[in-house]
């Protein structure tokens, strides 16, 4: 499926009226993304009543298709145009956990675990308005959070 080029202008100038045109914006095929997602898990005893644990993932996942494909275009002046946007990167995933756990006798357990977990590319909309033709355009593109904490079970 082609999809518009320009973000900010997806339907090109406006006519001599003001008018926009779906039709006559500039469109082109969207990428194509493929990643390896690699998962490691290493666990040892360190001593009888300890086990050391260290996981590492690398996960990849597409956005929903409601942010991608959605092309809703409003008729009225000022009524939103909905356009998805299929160069969206999948949203990555890098998680780290390490850590240990203790025996402490009368079957009680002490695990100790610190994890990290980088996540990008995650979906957020943002809003255009061109005040020349009064239309309201919603995108969605994409930003990162990061996670990390340490945490003690009983």
């Amino acid at each position: 499926m082609d999809y518009y080029v320009d973000l900010f202008e997806p339907f090109g100038k406006p006519d001599s009226v003001g008018r926009f045109d779906p039709i006559r914006g500039l469109r082109e095929k969207p990428p194509v993304h493929v990643r390896l997602q690699p998962r490691l898990g290493i666990s040892f005893p360190i001593s009888s009543t300890t086990v050391f644990h260290l996981n590492y993932g690398s996960f990849m996942q597409r956005p929903s298709f409601q942010y991608i494909v959605s092309r809703r275009i409003g008729q009225l002046r000022n009524e939103p145009i909905y356009l998805g946007n299929p160069r969206l990167r999948p949203e990555t995933t890098n998680s780290y956990d390490v850590g240990f756990v203790q025996a402490l006798g009368g079957g009680l357990t002490l695990d100790v675990s610190g994890y990290y977990k980088d996540v990008k590319n995650l979906v957020q909309q943002a809003d255009f308005i061109d005040d020349r033709a009064g239309y309201q355009s919603v995108r969605f593109s994409t930003w990162t959070m990061r996670i990390s904490a340490v945490s003690a079970l009983h």
